[in-house]
């Protein structure tokens, strides 16, 4: 999900097929089918790596980013999509980005990103064993 992009950005996707999930889609599809979606459009790659970008939480829980954008997912939002992306064996790493501690009131970002990322984590070390080929 990017939530605000500029036309080289746009032109890039179309060309190469690569799906944005506006804000209003993912709400109604919710995080664990989106989730889905993604792993079945990426099925073909041999490993996945997941950035996720801090600025895609709503500001009242990411004040500690540089570029808060208004409407953004809520954190247990956040848990659950990274939660279902990170459970599929491809995925090779994961990052989170964007966070700067200077902006960070009263610790909010530092601890809403610690429970996006121990969701991650818990994914990671629970993934099934990859299928042989």
């Amino acid at each position: 999900m990017v939530r605000s992009t500029e036309e080289p950005e746009n032109t890039l996707m179309r060309q190469n097929s690569i799906k944005n999930y506006k804000y209003q889609e993912f709400n109604e599809k919710g995080p664990q089918q989106v989730g889905q979606e993604v792993l079945e459009r990426l099925k073909e790659c041999d490993l996945i790596y997941v950035s996720f970008d801090v600025d895609s939480l709503d500001p009242k829980f990411s004040r500690g980013t540089g570029t808060p954008v208004a409407i953004g997912l809520t954190v247990t939002q956040a848990q659950d999509l990274c939660y279902t992306l990170c459970r599929s064996p491809k995925v090779c790493c994961f990052e989170m980005v964007e966070i700067n501690p200077m902006l960070d009131i009263k610790n909010t970002m530092a601890k809403n990103a610690f429970r996006i990322l121990e969701s991650a984590t818990e994914a990671i070390l629970n993934q099934p064993e990859p299928l042989a080929t």
